[in-house]
């Protein structure tokens, strides 16, 4: 009985990931003269946040490999759906087709922009829109997670079995949500080699994968320090604790008492969780703690260390993997921390907060340094060393990037290159 519980309530926590909206078509008779049948599949789209209308229907209509981008776009556009019967690789040309038809159509408007802040914004629209665009690419798939009527297709049972094991009947998604689960499973059989911590972490889809891995240089500098002056004793919380690298940081390395890592992503606990466990370390244990929660875990909680890398980005977030990235319009994550933070450190002399943040939102006219500064001392904080990482040295511009970004955009693209990573310690103000 208790097997089936815990069966059922995983079941629930991945179902909430997605939304479901049902496709309704007509389906041509494969035979001569025989009758053509509507049908309805359950359409699955990994959750994204402004998502209302789960329970209204789409109009969709089938295209293969003769369908040409522009009628593609005009169907979409009047709110039609494509459901791709023919070559899989012809499905991946066609979607590549629309994108690149969306982007040309709007890089003026944000070339011309007049502020490095209005491009962002116009920027980050465009993607938006994009990808709702090519969300309406939607292909098969049958009650044992096959992909139907889609020649050459790969075999990715194994993928969608995992992501969608929820489900056991026939459902239709987004063919781009598919190329971007096939991307993030090979991330995750392959995993990203983090030299701080001298191992692995293989990020699940839907968590944002430190490919971007300066954070955790920052964090292993202040650990250092930090652990020489006050022993191991030491209990942290790692707020928005992601793929758990952090943890396994200040585990494997430090060998701190206890960690408490919260993150209000149902994935990311998952993940975490896999992680420290691949590790050696189990979870839960009296060592470890995993909760799914909005910022921190219940007020009795208290902790030496707190680490926090919150969104750096104030901005709307679209989805799950968006909320690593961009915090709402009036920083809300960013400043219910720095609010809250010290009620949840222990009344000791050595008790620290480490916030890691990207100076990207400053150099967009986003959030000013004054703003910051502000909510430290809000919180009845202060900052008394820093750490700094530059990034431009260290990154690489993928093939992704720019596609999504045009190089030509000189305001980003010099915002980019002077971007900074800091890791404040803060403690309670006297």
């Amino acid at each position: 009985m208790e097997l089936l519980t815990r069966i059922d309530f995983v079941r629930q926590v991945l179902h909430r990931r997605f939304s479901s909206r049902t496709v309704r078509w007509v389906q041509p008779s494969k035979s001569v003269g025989g009758l053509n049948v509507t049908v309805e599949y359950d359409f699955l789209c990994y959750n994204e946040k402004d998502e209302k209308k789960c329970g209204d229907s789409i109009t969709a209509i089938i295209v293969d490999d003769t369908t040409r981008a522009s009628a593609a776009r005009q169907h979409i556009q009047h709110g039609r759906a494509l459901i791709y019967q023919g070559d899989y690789h012809n499905a991946r040309q066609l979607l590549a087709a629309i994108k690149r038809r969306h982007s040309g159509k709007n890089s003026e408007t944000i070339r011309h922009s007049t502020t490095v802040a209005e491009q962002w914004q116009q920027l980050r629209q465009v993607v938006y829109q994009q990808t709702k665009e090519m969300k309406m690419v939607m292909i098969q798939v049958d009650a044992s997670h096959n992909l139907k009527d889609l020649r050459r297709a790969p075999n990715v049972r194994h993928i969608l079995s995992k992501v969608y094991s929820f489900r056991s009947e026939a459902y239709v998604m987004p063919l781009r949500d598919l190329l971007g689960m096939i991307g993030a499973h090979e991330w995750y059989k392959k995993g990203i080699f983090i030299p701080e911590l001298g191992d692995f972490i293989h990020p699940h889809y839907g968590v944002f994968a430190p490919t971007r891995n300066e954070y955790v240089n920052l964090v292993d500098r202040a650990a250092k320090d930090f652990f020489k002056a006050n022993g191991k004793e030491i209990v942290a919380m790692d707020i928005g604790i992601g793929t758990g690298v952090l943890a396994a940081l200040l585990l494997k390395k430090y060998n701190i008492k206890r960690i408490v890592g919260t993150d209000m992503n149902p994935s990311a606990i998952e993940c975490s969780k896999k992680n420290l466990e691949r590790m050696g370390f189990t979870c839960p244990s009296s060592r470890i703690e995993l909760i799914e929660t909005d910022l921190f875990p219940c007020d009795d909680e208290k902790a030496d260390l707190i680490i926090c890398n919150p969104p750096w980005i104030p901005g709307k977030a679209h989805s799950w993997l968006d909320r690593a990235v961009y915090d709402e319009e009036d920083l809300s994550f960013l400043r219910r921390f720095l609010k809250t933070a010290k009620n949840h450190l222990r009344p000791t002399q050595h008790s620290e907060i480490w916030l890691v943040l990207s100076n990207f939102a400053e150099l967009l006219g986003l959030r000013s340094e004054k703003e910051l500064k502000e909510m430290i001392q809000g919180g009845c904080l202060e900052v008394f060393e820093t750490y700094h990482v530059h990034t431009a040295t260290q990154k690489k511009t993928s093939k992704s990037s720019k596609n999504q970004i045009d190089q030509s955009l000189a305001k980003i693209k010099a915002a980019r290159e002077a971007e900074t990573i800091t890791l404040y310690r803060l403690r309670v103000s006297p």
